[in-house]
């Protein structure tokens, strides 16, 4: 079976998304901000380059989107509690479904 709407949609990413502990230190107060809803929209545009907030800023934002959606809602907090607790450690963890939707949009 191909994956993502049957297409190979991890053929144009990376296995494992790597940066520097220096890129995660200048990166992590845009992530732990953006854990809050949209003010991860801030990412798009602050430090847009550093590959550790490049990553989380797309599962950022269909969080937000997923935290208006009332049936969404309480799924979407728990999901950003979790992904706070990462960022906080350093870590990058991986929303079921968001993680890839995020990386075939090429957020």
């Amino acid at each position: 079976m191909g994956g993502f709407f049957g297409g190979n949609y991890m053929a144009n990413f990376e296995l494992e998304p790597t940066w520097t502990r220096e890129e995660m230190e200048q990166g992590k107060s845009i992530v732990i901000l953006g854990c809050f809803g949209f003010p991860c929209l801030l990412a798009w545009f602050i430090k847009k380059d550093n590959p550790f907030v490049k990553i989380h800023r797309g599962q950022q934002l269909l969080l937000a989107i997923c935290d208006i959606i009332p049936v969404l809602n309480l799924v979407a907090l728990v999901c950003q509690i979790i992904g706070l607790v990462q960022v906080l450690q350093g870590n990058l963890w991986k929303v079921p479904v968001l993680y890839d939707l995020s990386r075939k949009l090429g957020w």
